[in-house]
């Protein structure tokens, strides 16, 4: 019983920020003639299809160009990378220590970069990604606006690849907008999605750097709360972010992002459960949701299961009865994914594949939950990016 009150709490709490997503606007930061100093930083190993588009959109930034430098910090790279990325106008920071995670590649650069006194603030994209020509801009006015930490909205440079990539989408869209928007709305936080995140350097020189798990943006999300620091929202800068198009490639990451998230569980929510009872902090109850959301998941198919087993009245019924209450569940999930796509201001058609699919999204996370629950380590793989598409291609 108790279990299942659990459930219907986490189901009731979802749909009020939901709701709250939907009636709230967007948050509008103030124009300011203030131009702070952005060091622009892209962790990246074998990236020479990509690196070069990325960091041209960088370059055509509305942005004073003597006020931010990009950075590109060459991790074991086999290939042209570092070459490309010089030309392009980058600048270089190797690798002197062994790394083994994206955590410890960002460790090293913001080591390195201490000593620079015109940095301001970080601001972290991946190899594969593509920044909107206000990003900048808009991650500007943010600045010093009540947060020192910031997330800007992820969305896809090939969505309309297949339904994989059109499933990725609704997920960040539904993670910008029932989770980012409407939590940043209702004064608690939003939590870091991997890029387009930006870090002021006070933060660092108060806190340090001290994330080392495989999901290293889960992790600074939790080490904030646990610090009292609340994670803003900036709707308006954007970046296009390449989807894995085949299963196979998706299996690997997300494998990762479910290791890394369980990792977290195991190492925080009871640190979070203690802040949220001392500090009756309702931002570390929603991470402590977050992290244990993949339990919940298996224990709720896992009880389902045995009721259907125990050939007893409820149960019983409740077992025979879970392809119709789950049927029903998704058109309730299709009512909700066509608002917050709306919202978001992407077009229905364009993500009608996603929304169909997006069950089955959901099984391949089920399923890497429940093969990755006890286990201890995984070995890193690469997640192999080759659209090479450009900032003018996404008008």
């Amino acid at each position: 019983m108790i279990f299942w009150m659990i459930v219907l709490a986490v189901l009731l709490y979802f749909l009020y920020t939901f709701f709250i997503s939907l009636g709230k606007a967007f948050r509008v930061y103030p124009k300011t003639e203030i131009y702070h100093h952005f060091a622009l930083l892209i962790p990246a190993r074998n990236e020479e299809v990509v690196i070069g588009p990325l960091i041209e959109s960088l370059q055509k930034q509305n942005y004073p160009k003597e006020a931010y430098d990009i950075y590109v910090l060459v991790n074991n790279s086999q290939d042209r990378t570092e070459e490309i990325a010089l030309s392009k106008g980058a600048k270089r920071i190797s690798m002197d220590r062994p790394v083994h995670s994206k955590a410890d590649v960002l460790k090293v650069a913001f080591e390195k970069l201490d000593t620079n006194q015109e940095i301001e603030a970080y601001i972290i994209f991946d190899a594969d990604n593509l920044v909107d020509a206000h990003f900048l801009e808009n991650m500007n006015r943010a600045y010093g606006q009540g947060y020192r930490l910031y997330q800007g909205r992820r969305t896809g440079k090939n969505v309309q690849d297949n339904w994989l990539t059109s499933c990725y989408e609704v997920f960040y869209i539904l993670q910008n907008m029932v989770f980012n928007h409407a939590h940043v709305q209702e004064g608690h936080s939003a939590s870091l999605n991997g890029t387009a995140w930006m870090m002021e350097k006070s933060f660092l020189k108060d806190y340090g750097f001290s994330a080392e798990l495989l999901t290293e943006d889960i992790e600074l999300s939790t080490i904030a709360l646990l610090h009292g620091e609340k994670i803003g929202y900036v709707h308006e800068a954007f970046v296009y972010d390449e989807y894995p198009a085949k299963l196979k490639t998706a299996w690997i990451q997300l494998k990762r992002w479910v290791f890394g998230q369980l990792q977290c569980m195991r190492k925080y929510t009871w640190q979070l459960l203690k802040e949220t009872v001392i500090h009756r902090s309702l931002s570390c109850l929603d991470m402590v949701v977050i992290l244990v959301f993949p339990l919940i998941v298996v224990l709720f198919f896992a009880i389902v299961i045995g009721m259907y087993f125990l050939q007893a009245g409820f149960a019983r019924w409740l077992g025979k009865s879970i392809l119709w209450i789950l049927l029903v569940a998704y058109g309730l999930m299709l009512i909700v994914w066509s608002f917050a796509i709306r919202k978001n201001g992407s077009k229905l058609v364009e993500l009608w594949k996603g929304m169909v699919f997006f069950p089955g999204f959901i099984f391949l996370f089920i399923l890497l939950i429940v093969l990755n629950l006890f286990r201890k380590k995984i070995e890193w793989q690469a997640v192999v990016h080759d659209r090479k598409l450009r900032i003018e291609d996404m008008k």
